[in-house]
């Protein structure tokens, strides 16, 4: 009630978001109207008060449905573990359905999370891009100059792990081994290998 003694009355509305497919739609566009996302940017926006507008792949949306690997998609709240066959028909369907490469890994050069990248010529080394690493591990000169050698004269163009031969000669007893894991970090430039 207003101060005059006029009386206001709310009524809530919903605005409704096209998210499903346009029957009118030619065949190839039929899934126009569809949120990339399910609605995951509303969520966000409006702090959860809006929900998800996804639903599972069924018989009935099948045609329709599409998967998104945009950053804000809506997701299973309970993340499912499943193991696949690698098959080729399998890897041809996930590329398929991601435009995501599967890789095969081949003859690693460290078999033991022990086993220091001196022991031999070859190893495995994961790139944190960017990032300052949270304990640089403390080795001799020779040992940091042949490994950062190595590293940064790999051709492996992989974001995400190098493969590296090394090249200079380094000792392998160079790191304190009491632990069960071995977890050499080296800051090479803002990377953390």
């Amino acid at each position: 009630k207003l101060p005059n003694g006029e009386w206001l009355v709310w009524s809530p509305s919903i605005l409704l978001e096209d998210n499903g497919p346009s029957i009118n739609a030619p065949a190839n566009d039929i899934a126009s109207a569809t949120l990339e996302d399910g609605g995951g940017a509303a969520v966000i926006l409006t702090n959860e008060k809006l929900k998800c507008a996804n639903v599972p792949r069924t018989f009935v949306n099948e045609d329709t449905c599409v998967l998104s690997t945009l950053s804000t998609a809506c997701k299973a709240s309970e993340l499912l573990s499943v193991d696949v066959e690698m098959s080729t028909e399998n890897v041809k369907k996930f590329y398929s359905l991601t435009g995501h490469y599967v890789y095969a890994i081949r003859g690693l050069a460290m078999e033991e999370l022990h086993e220091h990248p001196c022991s031999k010529p070859k190893s495995r080394w994961e790139i944190l891009a960017g990032v300052m690493c949270p304990s640089a591990t403390v080795l001799n000169a020779d040992t940091i100059t042949a490994l950062t050698d190595a590293i940064t004269k790999s051709f492996d163009s992989n974001p995400f792990v190098k493969d590296v031969t090394r090249t200079l000669l380094c000792d392998p007893s160079d790191y304190d081994d009491s632990t069960d894991e071995l977890d050499i970090q080296l800051q090479i430039g803002s990377d953390c290998y």
